[in-house]
């Protein structure tokens, strides 16, 4: 092969390939954005809503896992956790009818 020859083919080349300031976004911005950026996915009413309700019950189970003691943490499974977070549920609630019976005892005697 001549040496002409071989410059044709390289300039042909270099006039087919695309150089990096060609493209107008590089894969490096592609990536940076993609791990950036969490994307919103298209997804239907019933899967947002239930989402969110699964985000709610997460943050309250966690709430009150912050109130169980260090070290009753220890031998703690998820077992143990739920049946403590149910029976300090339970007196919360047993609390809290008591103070509306209360409640509505003294306004009985308000208004006699």
């Amino acid at each position: 092969m001549s040496y002409n020859h071989i410059e044709n083919c390289k300039r042909k080349c270099k006039q087919n390939s695309y150089q990096s300031s060609d493209l107008p976004i590089s894969p490096t911005t592609v990536v940076m954005l993609c791990c950036c950026f969490r994307f919103r996915i298209p997804r239907t009413k019933q899967d947002i809503e239930a989402d969110y309700q699964r985000r709610v019950i997460a943050k309250n189970f966690r709430e009150r896992l912050w109130n169980i003691k260090n070290s009753e943490m220890d031998n703690m499974n998820l077992q143990k956790a739920l049946e403590r977070i149910r029976q300090d549920f339970v007196a919360e609630t047993q609390r809290n009818m008591e103070i509306q019976e209360m409640k509505g005892v003294v306004l009985r005697r308000a208004q006699v």
